[in-house]
């Protein structure tokens, strides 16, 4: 072995060899007095100049990391030497003079000191590439981040310079790495995102630069963002893989040597306020950091302009906002500011003193959390009052302790007055139905507040009294929670509401304030109209603050921009409001003054719709405009039907707004569709709704121009969603659901506002799934499916009458006739959206949904990391997916019919509805204090807790992947039969719907095959399941392909024939894994197999090897397999009789099986090369390589830990351990061979 060319392997080895002789001659001189008389160590010298030499190299690198790991490897170093010198002089001892029992103990103990330091330095310098590989890719990372941060052209250079030099340096560490595994699969798990860092760089580069210098586009960006997150994603996976290859390579010598890491990587900064606040919270946050780095530097002129940019910054927080709620904390700032000044002057006046820079650094610190709070506040106090009513009196009950604590009667007065203060604006603040319902709470609250001067006076008098401050703590706490409760009881209707339909409520609330100031102006009630256009500004400007938040919010950097426009359009909307109102009311029967309110009206409406509709997607805002232009169509209609030319005329005028809405969204999302059909499809709906619209304009054809309106609409929808209408009614659903809920609860808390503004959001989500459903049944025209569909469509608008305004506010002020009827309205809304729900998922379906719900739960949860106020829009997407699987269980439950599985399941049901109703609250919450650190801690430990329940209820309705398998199977059958019929009768709409089913149950059908086969042992089924599933997998896109050609040409001969070859193919492939799973359910078992987590023993692990070849006697050993299975039975006798020899202490049999099975796992090796020469499967060939350098390896490491035991005296309880971990491990692996030399070869047979 040359040192300059050994592997750890074999340096392992070649000591492990050395060392056994060195026993073995112990042992046979006990035995007949034999002298020592030679012992080559030319393979032990070799090997240690090498770990002698790396050992060094590597100490260096270590001591630039970490100290203590050089002198440990260095330490070890010289043990090692010593071991060796001491082997030597034991060994001249032993030839050269009669054996002695301190001569044989002193020599096994050398050895086995050798042995273990070996193992500890080929680990620690293993460890130190790993965290070499590890630190390069987070720098990687952070580079990578940073150069999509990038805005100036200044910066690029740096940037790119740093970026290039990190990632060609992890690429090149990673190649040697490559280079160094042995494993054929995880060299191949290491290649491939190595190749992403060595290529994706420069493009993205390019990208980026191009972007920074306005050379590209929207398409240039999203090419970039993919290429930032596809190297993101490559490092994730060479760290991970890193790992993996350090613990196959040490599997069964467990030394406990962790492979450390620095902490997770950070999100982004947390949400800022409005965009004042937020410019001038930047300015003081740019000013610290410029403090801190000139202190490092002791720049003096650098610290002076950082304190300037301080002091600007914190004036123009002050100045942004005169919120009476910003008022404690104001104070805070602006006296922390001060102080801040007090500790520069002094670390200026004393340059070097320590005492003096840990002051300042304290006061800095104080700034930050103080701008920090200001900022918080102020975001709340736009947003809610409320919410920033409750800030400040905790804030100001947190300055009473400290005055108080701090012998400060003056402070003590101010700060109790603040709470008061703070109190009284809450209580004003409160609607006259939340006062009413939280009499009792605001009546303890004044109460306590009563005492709670004389409490914190008697603590500031003395405020050593123990007994005064622990009442001064009860009072504050109980008025802390009082507040809370007030809080959470004045916004109710929030904790079962989707982000999307907190938007949806808050513009209602803008509507019907509107509608009410419409109606109030009709009545020429001058006091009635300035009271209806007060409750219209509060309104509007909570709306708006809730919008802006929602897009500062958003990843989307430009959403924020937009509303921030928006905003100025809010706002001069309505100040145009006011004065057409103060118009109005001087002058009532004035047109010219009524035209005027009316445009006003509808002006601020439409601003203020405008900035909802930032926040959702274009499907979201298509969708939007296509269920309002229904809406306008019925009530077009229904002016008709009465002859009213008004209505009509104003009901015609506002189908027109909405077409152009709906024509201005679909165009823009037809600018990102790459499918040239599809974008036709979107254009071509749009030129067919212009045209109706001009024949029900022109009168040509009034009721026929009004259906073409309504069907080109739908036509236009289908064609601009991605996703299909069935996924967006499950998700509609489950809102649907929640709104129900959400109006019931407001009307029986008698919350009109509440409950008229839910109902509306309610009545917008029948219509949008109204249209969904007639979208979905056109696509399976003249089936059960879209009968029932059209049915339940055609019933949910009907529902939409008993939402009126009038009917709601009568029911929640408490006429029981009106709520009777509301009840009866929300039940029969519930029962057709479960109908629907049981049409559009089938028991295996709704299996499966609940299943993927819960993975896509968990990828979303662990890939927000941790939580911060840039957070929202995930919690967001988390909750209301969350929402779905809930309504998914619920169907679920219903079809239930053990009685037990169904009371289990609807209590993890309930769980989970409470889980989720919590976390819209708490993401609600971060829209208002998005830097509260308790909140976001509690939202982190709700979301681990959803985890879990989701989790749960996926497990709670999950059936064995063989039977779903099966299930799956006879629709996807079903479903090809059908299409097969559509084709030969020529029925293109009839394929064109079956499409998007065909595909979801062939992707459903792959991936349960892949489940299934983890619950057989049996090695054809297992070669079924993936080679059937495979053979599915990659007939999917020439299938999908043939079937939309001819859904197109649905007479084209030659297309359909070619469609019908793979509908065939699919047939056949599918019928073969719905066979295969019937055998796993019968559980067919050939051959019996050991549960390896069970095996206590050597022997229990050589009995595993012995069953896994039952029934396996007669092997041609002239065929590779054979010799294969031949030497693996001779693997398990041995491993049999080393087990035996371990337990009589018989050291020089362990010697003679431990060499045996090494050498037999040399021979295994060479059986699988010329197997693998035969087999054309590469991922097999990758299984044996892989299986058999595993059961090489474990072969070496048993041998190592044999010398270990056999070099000690007494019994090793720590090697006893380890020696059944390896060989564990080493049947574990002889079994992976034994299997995968099976399927191959049945591979090869078959071909």
């Amino acid at each position: 072995m040359q040192a300059s060319k050994a592997t750890v392997d074999e340096v392992l080895e070649a000591i492990a060899d050395c060392i056994l002789q060195c026993v073995l001659f112990s042992t046979e001189a006990d035995e007949t007095g034999a002298k020592l008389k030679s012992l080559n160590t030319d393979a032990l010298l070799h090997a240690m100049k090498f770990l002698a030499d790396l050992a060094t190299k590597k100490a260096a690198m270590w001591g630039e990391l970490d100290k203590k790991m050089e002198q440990e490897m260095l330490s070890s170093t010289k043990e090692l030497q010593q071991c060796v010198i001491a082997i030597n002089r034991d060994i001249q001892t032993i030839a050269d003079n009669p054996i002695s029992k301190d001569a044989k103990k002193s020599l096994l103990l050398a050895a086995k000191s050798l042995m273990q330091r070996t193992v500890f330095l080929l680990q620690t310098a293993d460890l130190y590439d790993i965290r070499q590989i590890i630190r390069l890719a987070r720098e990687s990372k952070d580079w990578n981040d940073k150069l999509v941060d990038c805005r100036n052209v200044v910066d690029i250079p740096e940037v790119v310079r740093e970026y290039i030099f990190k990632t060609v340096s992890l690429s090149k560490i990673v190649t040697v790495r490559v280079n160094y595994i042995v494993d054929p699969i995880l060299k191949k798990k290491l290649e491939k995102p190595n190749e992403v860092i060595s290529t994706a760089p420069e493009q993205e580069i390019h990208l980026t630069a191009a972007l920074i210098q306005g050379q590209a586009g929207e398409a240039e960006l999203n090419k970039r963002n993919a290429y930032h997150d596809q190297i993101n994603s490559a490092i994730e996976e060479i760290i991970y893989y890193t790992k993996e290859s350090s613990s196959t390579l040490f599997a069964g010598l467990d030394l406990d040597i962790p492979l450390e890491e620095d902490g997770e990587d950070s999100l982004p900064g947390p949400l800022l306020g409005a965009a004042e606040m937020g410019i001038e919270r930047a300015k003081v946050d740019a000013g610290l950091a410029l403090l801190a780095e000139s202190l490092a530097t002791a720049d003096k002129a650098t610290a002076t302009a950082a304190c300037t940019l301080i002091k600007e910054g914190i004036d123009g927080m002050l100045a942004a906002d005169k919120h009476p709620s910003l008022k404690g904390a104001a104070e805070r700032l602006a006296q922390t500011l001060r102080d801040l000044f007090a500790a520069y002057k002094e670390v200026v006046a004393k340059p070097g003193d320590k005492a003096a820079l840990q002051r300042l650094q304290a006061a800095m610190a104080a700034v930050e959390q103080a701008a920090a709070r200001v900022a918080d506040l102020s975001a709340a106090a736009a947003m809610d009052p409320i919410t920033a009513d409750a800030m400040a009196v905790h804030d100001s009950l947190r300055d009473v302790r400290t005055a108080a604590t701090a012998g400060n009667a003056n402070a003590t007065s101010a700060a109790c007055q603040a709470v008061a203060e703070a109190v009284a604006r809450l209580n004003g603040d409160l609607d006259d139905d939340s006062r009413k319902r939280l009499q009792a709470a605001l009546a303890n609250l004044a109460n306590k507040m009563k005492g709670l001067l004389s409490d914190a006076q008697m603590v500031a008098r003395n405020p050593r009294d123990a007994a005064a401050l622990a009442k001064l703590d009860a009072t504050l706490a109980e008025m802390g929670d009082l507040t809370n409760t007030i809080l959470e009881g004045a916004r109710p209707a929030e904790g079962g509401m989707s982000a999307e339909d907190r938007l949806a409520l808050s513009q209602a609330k803008v509507d019907n304030a509107l509608a009410a100031l419409s109606a109030a102006e009709a009545r020429g009630d001058a006091h009635e109209i300035a009271n209806a256009l007060k409750a219209v500004s509060i309104a509007v400007g909570q709306h708006a603050a809730l919008a802006k938040a929602v897009a500062a919010a958003s990843r989307d950097p430009e959403a924020a921009n937009r509303m921030n426009d928006a905003a100025a359009r809010i706002a001069r909307a309505m100040q145009e409001l006011v004065n057409s109102t103060k118009m109005v009311i001087t002058n009532p029967n004035d047109p010219a003054a009524k035209k005027a309110f009316a445009d006003g009206v509808r002006s601020l409406q439409s601003a203020c719709a405008e900035g909802t509709a930032i926040t959702l997607s274009p499907e979201q805002q298509l969708l939007e405009a296509n269920a309002e232009m229904a809406r306008n169509l019925d009530a077009l209609a229904l002016a008709i039907a009465n002859r009213d030319s008004a209505a009509a005329e104003a009901a015609l005028a506002d189908v027109l707004e909405s077409l152009k809405k709906n024509m201005m969204i679909a165009k823009a999302i037809s600018a990102n569709i790459t499918d040239p059909a599809r974008k036709q499809a979107v254009l071509g709906a749009c030129s067919q709704m212009a045209a109706a619209f001009n024949a029900i304009k022109e009168n040509a054809k009034v009721t026929a121009g009004m259906a073409g309106l309504s069907a080109a609409g739908a036509q236009l929808v289908g064609a601009a969603m991605a996703k299909s209408e069935e996924a967006l009614m499950i998700a509609n659903a489950a809102r649907i659901d929640g709104l129900v809920r959400s109006v019931d609860e407001a009307v029986r808390a008698g919350r009109t506002e509440d409950a008229t503004a839910a109902a509306a959001v309610l009545q917008k989500a029948l219509h949008k799934q109204a249209l969904l459903a007639k979208l979905a049944a056109d696509k399976k025209p003249n089936t059960a499916f879209s009968g029932a569909l059209l049915d339940s469509g055609a019933k949910l608008t009907q529902a939409t009458g008993g939402l009126a305004t009038p009917h709601v506010a009568s029911a929640a002020g408490g006429n029981a006739t009106a709520r009777n009827q509301l009840s009866g309205s929300l039940e029969e809304i519930q029962k057709l959206n479960d109908l629907i729900l049981a049409t559009l998922v089938s028991p295996a379906d709704a299996e499966d949904r609940i299943q993927q719900s819960a993975d896509d739960l968990v990828r979303r949860i662990d890939s927000l990391g941790q939580v911060s106020g840039a957070s929202y829009e995930e919690l967001s997407a988390i909750a209301d997916d969350f929402a779905q699987q809930i309504l998914l269980a619920k169907a679920a439950a219903d079809r239930c019919k053990d009685a037990e599985q169904r009371n289990k399941l609807l209590t993890a049901i309930k769980k989970a509805e409470e889980q989720l109703q919590q976390l819209r609250t708490l993401t609600a919450q971060l829209l208002r204090t998005p830097n509260d650190p308790a909140l976001h801690q509690a939202i982190e430990q709700l979301l681990a807790d959803i985890k879990k329940a989701s989790k749960g209820l996926a497990a709670a309705v999950a059936s064995p992947p063989e039977d779903k398998l099966v299930a799956n199977g006879a629709s996807l059958q079903a479903d090809l039969d059908a299409v097969t019929r559509a084709i030969n009768s020529g029925n293109g709409s009839a394929v064109s719907g079956l499409i998007p089913s065909i595909e979801r149950r062939i992707d459903l059908q792959v991936a349960t095959a892949k489940l299934a086969h983890r619950n057989t042992e049996h090695p054809e089924v297992q070669e079924i399941l993936v080679a059937e599933a495979k053979r599915l997998e990659t007939t999917k896109p020439a299938l999908m392909a043939s079937l939309r050609t001819a859904a197109a040409a649905p007479t084209d001969s030659a297309k359909k024939s070619e469609a019908l070859k793979h509908v065939k193919t699919a047939q056949q492939a599918n019928a073969a894994l719905v066979d295969a799973g019937k055998r796993v359910a019968a559980k067919e078992q050939p051959r019996a197999r050991a549960d390896m987590s069970k095996v206590t023993s050597v022997a229990g692990a050589a009995a595993a090897i012995d069953a896994a070849l039952v029934g396996r006697s007669a092997y041609d050993d002239s065929t590779p397999k054979g010799r294969i299975m031949n030497a693996s039975r001779r693997i398990g006798l041995e491993m049999a009789k080393l087990s035996q020899a371990a337990q009589r202490g018989d050291k020089k049999e362990i010697i003679r099986a431990t060499k045996a099975i090494s050498d037999m796992s040399v021979e295994i090796g060479k059986h699988t090369e010329e197997m693998c020469k035969t087999c054309r499967d590469p991922k097999i060939i990758d299984q044996l390589r892989s299986s058999a350098h595993a059961t090489r390896n474990f072969g070496i490491q048993l041998k190592i830990l044999s010398a270990v035991k056999t070099a000690s005296e007494g019994v090793d309880s720590t090697t006893e351990g380890q020696l059944v971990t390896c060989g564990k491990g080493l049947a574990s692996a002889v079994i992976a061979l034994i299997d995968t030399a099976e399927v191959g070869d049945l591979k090869r047979t078959f071909a």
